[in-house]
């Protein structure tokens, strides 16, 4: 028998696109679905939205708000496929998107996450760019991009739900990048596969979840746990060490770690100096006056 799929929907006051997600969901050439519909405490029409396509394959459950990756644990624990694709609810799915993913999964048992290229869409829905991955078979391409962004789209990729079950699922105290700090769990231990077909339309607009702003960037976070995670060579093959340690300051200075920066920094100077490194090291000192002065001033 075919694998069962759940294409999981998070959502909160997004009736206005919410319909078209729908739709994509619905208009699978791949026909053992279900749609999970969690409304995160909408106050818009979005119960209404979904009632009005009197589909089978819909289950909807509505629940007080919380955050993001809560709500998507909730999902995962609501749903019954062997497979889990997320969708949000501003975007879209490919029509062929399920049957390309599962098929991807039947030729390679030992497959346990399968992401595609994808479209950016407008907020009318036209499509301006194709986001193209490259194969990767080994998973070293996608845990190099994980140290500066996700590494993949996490709507429109396919998981075995064993991969739910084994990393516990998204971590709530993380209220953006709840995404990119599940793959940094995951890379470790499970295969990935790309499709080259883009299979998912991701619109862009100002209400988009990934505009959430928050003062603490939680990527600095992320870094601490991928360098618990993966061994530097891993995280920057073919950089000397004192490259890698100066980069790793850069990176935690740009997301407001300051005394991760610094140590790392130092770290790098004493490996190799070098001008690049003063010049950090430099404007780490001003963006410490600077902070100092504005949390002093609230």
């Amino acid at each position: 028998m075919k694998p069962f799929v759940s294409v999981n929907i998070v959502t909160r006051n997004m009736g206005a696109f919410l319909g078209e997600s729908l739709e994509s969901a619905l208009n699978q050439t791949y026909k053992r679905f279900e749609v999970i519909v969690v409304d995160d405490g909408s106050t818009d029409d979005t119960k209404e939205i979904v009632q009005s396509h009197k589909s089978e394959f819909i289950k909807y459950f509505y629940k007080e708000p919380t955050n993001i990756p809560d709500s998507r644990n909730y999902a995962v624990k609501h749903s019954m496929g062997d497979y889990i694709v997320w969708l949000d609810s501003d975007d879209e799915l490919d029509a062929r998107a399920l049957e390309s993913m599962v098929s991807a999964f039947n030729e390679d048992p030992d497959v346990s996450i399968v992401y595609s290229d994808h479209y950016l869409v407008d907020n009318c829905g036209k499509v301006y760019h194709r986001f193209k991955y490259t194969d990767n078979p080994n998973n070293g391409a996608l845990i190099v991009a994980a140290v500066n962004w996700t590494p993949i789209l996490q709507c429109g990729t396919m998981l075995k739900r064993k991969v739910y079950e084994e990393a516990g699922g998204y971590d709530t105290a993380f209220l953006k990048s709840e995404d990119h700090e599940f793959w940094v769990r995951v890379l470790k231990k499970y295969k990935f596969k790309h499709v080259a077909l883009p299979l998912y339309y991701r619109r862009t607009h100002p209400d988009n979840i990934s505009n959430r702003f928050l003062e603490n960037d939680p990527r600095a976070e992320v870094l601490r746990r991928m360098l618990k995670v993966f061994a530097l060579e891993e995280m920057f093959p073919n950089t000397p060490k004192a490259g890698a340690f100066n980069r790793i300051g850069e990176l935690f200075m740009e997301r407001g770690a300051y005394k991760d920066s610094l140590a790392y920094l130092v770290r790098s100077l004493m490996l190799f100096p070098r001008y690049s490194t003063l010049m950090l090291l430099a404007k780490l000192h001003w963006r410490i006056i600077f902070s100092f002065f504005r949390t002093k001033g609230r």
